[in-house]
């Protein structure tokens, strides 16, 4: 907060030996007041070149000099005006003024005594003391003074002033209001008591007040910049984020150095997801204010958006090194450590936050997905719920508290907080508007009902089956999914069209978001629609495949993903597989549709798998190559959902910590009856699942099973 004092009381012009000019002393006080600075000096040094020794001319002069900043000149004008007249209260009230100002509060001090020594009643040193005891944190002999100040002269705006900053302090904000009220109605031109009353306001949870007096602020002075700097944050609270950069912007031009303004304006520009530009106001910071901790955590956090781990680390470290107990840039090291999978060493820096801030959102989140991660969910679901009734609007905190509940199977509570995926940053949902009416399940015979996919290719695969179950509550469905997946999707019981993403809607009265589908037919691990296939491949020509060899199985492989895709935890190494590629016996066909001649080289597998990637042009083809599959090993990908949805047996590598749908600690999939999981059982380390896998396979051709129930085998 700004603080103010009272400059002085106008001194009596006094001619002691007789011969003083003073009409020029008078005229020089005119123009000082005035602010006319350079004239006033002129006729104070021409009173002063007659009388050297004149002690008003000497005090204004020194008072002049503090006002411009030149305070070791005003000390030595003040301290010559008290040779000659020790006993001018006003003179020791300067000099204190100007160490003040030095922020040297205990000379300052000696200098207010000096002054109420000689003149006990001087209101405005009593004041400007209690402003020295402010400075020094001494708040009870602060209020003390201003209290007697206010005894003295009543109607002392600034005092009134200060004793709301004092009862603020305390967070006593009604009574704060009351003392703003006091110095406005003293003085009704007074902008730094409107901003804090804006301010107290705000507390108060009154914004529209808050801003009504900030606004007040402004009239009184147009380039305000603590008004200007509060009325955006108030502007960024109520998510005007527009409305806030205009705000930071105007103190940034009248004062490029404002290192607030510009931290507010870099989060408001993130929020509007000018991440470049946030970034440049961040890094500006920075530079003009290498010292400060948060303008380096910022830049990490910014930093870590933008997929710069490394820089960001550096930016949060150098923000520790200046303020180690900074806690913003420990919860950007525990996310950069989350990001590494660095678990432990995340979850260190998430306690520490909490310790210090046990209801820092940032940090529960942070740590909730951190013990989802470590496999320790019912921790993980305590920390998140800690987090959302803190905080019942965090989008990241509900989310991710849905991802961890239905991966424990608790169903019913997931799909009602999965809900948040729509105001989650965190996801690649993007809310869709509409003027029909979202569809909860009623009956809806004689309307069409639009279903519309809203996340990967492997989500949209797994809940078309509720396509069936909604074309029994009425009448007409259309399906909208990605194009490349039209031509399975039609094969979907229940669909009557489907569209692809950027096709014309056409006529509709009622939309469902596909995911939302199991919470409208309420959902539970027992009820879960697992009849497969539920979908089928189109007719497209498998020739290319070599001929079946006796005794042999035929075996698809998918192992990683798109390379355009992050896929953390879930691609397994070819390397890793290369024992399960010699088993005799099997025929591997590879199912990725990316170049994979640079690996098999690296491997030495290019004579064991043969490449399918060029065939599979879409989904449909995809499918038609997984039917003449005897059996599918992949890692977790949109070809395992395919698989799973023509009902293919399928062996599925899953990290240790999988996604949702493939729950906890069991080796089957509710989803997908044909499915066999195999699991990591330390984070990182594919031997054990793959070791096991090898093992089934073998048992597989030595004991002659038939390929279509190997996955109905016990593992």
């Amino acid at each position: 907060m700004v603080r103010f004092w009272y400059e002085n009381r106008p001194a009596a012009i006094v001619n002691e030996h007789g011969t003083s000019p003073a009409s020029s002393l008078q005229s020089a006080l005119d123009f000082h007041r005035e602010g006319r600075f350079a004239e006033a000096e002129t006729l104070y040094l021409r009173v002063l070149a007659e009388l050297p020794r004149q002690p008003d001319a000497l005090r204004l002069l020194g008072i002049l000099a503090r006002q411009r900043g030149d305070f070791d000149r005003a000390l030595d004008l003040l301290h010559q005006a008290l040779a000659v007249s020790p006993a001018s209260a006003d003179a020791h009230h300067d000099v204190g003024l100007t160490w003040f100002q030095l922020a040297n509060y205990s000379k300052a001090i000696d200098a207010y005594q000096q002054a109420l020594q000689i003149e006990p009643r001087f209101a405005e040193a009593k004041y400007n003391l209690g402003n020295a005891y402010y400075a020094l944190r001494d708040l009870e002999a602060a209020l003390a003074c201003f209290q007697q100040a206010r005894k003295l002269q009543p109607g002392l705006s600034e005092v009134h002033f200060s004793l709301g900053l004092l009862e603020q302090d305390h967070g006593h904000f009604s009574e704060a209001i009351l003392n703003y009220e006091r110095a406005i109605q003293a003085r009704p031109d007074y902008p730094e008591a409107f901003l804090n009353m804006g301010l107290a306001w705000k507390r108060l949870g009154r914004s529209d007040l808050a801003k009504s007096h900030l606004e007040n602020s402004l009239k009184l002075r147009p380039k305000y910049s603590e008004a200007l700097l509060n009325h955006g944050i108030i502007h960024q609270e109520e998510g005007r984020l527009s409305d806030a950069a205009i705000c930071f912007r105007s103190v940034l031009t009248d004062n490029a150095e404002n290192i607030p303004a510009r931290l507010n304006l870099a989060m408001v520009l993130d929020g509007l997801e000018e991440l470049k530009e946030a970034e440049n106001e961040a890094r500006d910071a920075v530079e003009r204010a290498p010292e400060n901790p948060q303008a380096h955590a910022l830049l990490g956090a910014l930093l870590i958006k933008t997929h710069h781990s490394k820089e960001a680390k550096q930016a949060s470290e150098r923000a520790l090194a200046i303020a180690p107990n900074f806690l913003p840039a420990h919860v950007n090291l525990a996310q950069i450590l989350l990001i590494e999978n660095r678990l432990d060493e995340a979850a260190i820096h998430c306690e520490q936050v909490l310790r210090s801030e046990p209801l820092n959102a940032a940090a529960l989140v942070c740590l909730g997905v951190i013990r989802t991660r470590q496999r320790h969910p019912r921790e993980a679901i305590d920390v998140l719920e800690r987090a959302l009734k803190a905080y019942p609007d965090d989008s990241a905190a509900e989310i991710n508290l849905a991802i961890c509940e239905l991966l424990v199977g608790r169903f019913h509570e997931g799909w009602r907080h999965y809900d948040a995926r729509w105001r989650s940053k965190l996801t690649s949902c993007v809310p869709r508007s509409f003027s029909q009416q979202r569809w909860r399940g009623e009956g809806f015979s004689g309307r069409t009902l639009l279903i519309h996919a809203e996340q990967g290719f492997g989500d949209t695969i797994q809940f078309a089956r509720y396509a069936a179950m909604v074309k029994k509550r009425g009448g007409r469905v259309v399906f909208e999914c990605q194009p490349s997946l039209k031509s399975i999707i039609r094969t979907v019981t229940g669909i009557d069209k489907v569209i692809g993403c950027g096709e014309e809607l056409g006529e509709f009265e009622l939309h469902v978001p596909l995911l939302s589908l199991p919470e409208v037919f309420r959902t539970h691990l027992e009820t879960i629609p697992a009849v497969v296939p539920y979908l089928s491949p189109p007719e497209i020509d498998t020739t290319i495949l070599p001929a079946r060899r006796p005794d042999e199985i035929r075996v698809g492989f998918v192992w990683r993903g798109s390379k355009s895709q992050n896929d953390d935890q879930r691609p397994v190494p070819l390397t890793a597989l290369k024992e399960v590629f010699e088993i005799s016996g099997i025929r591997p066909f590879s199912f990725q549709i990316d170049s994979i001649t640079d690996e098999l080289e690296n491997s030495g597998l290019t004579e064991k798998i043969f490449p399918l990637g060029n065939a599979l042009s879409d989904f449909g083809a995809t499918a038609a190559f997984i039917s003449e599959m005897d059996l599918m090993v992949t890692m977790d990908t949109a070809v395992t959902h395919l698989a799973g949805a023509l009902g293919k047996p399928t062996f599925v590598l899953l990290p240790f910590a999988p996604d949702w749908r493939w729950l906890l600690d069991r080796e089957d999939s509710p989803w997908y009856p044909s499915f066999r999981l195999f699991r990591q059982i330390r984070f990182g380390d594919w031997s054990v699942p793959v070791k096991r896998l090898t093992i089934r396979l073998r048992e597989i051709l030595e004991k002659g099973m038939r390929p279509d129930a190997c996955g109905q085998e016990s593992v």
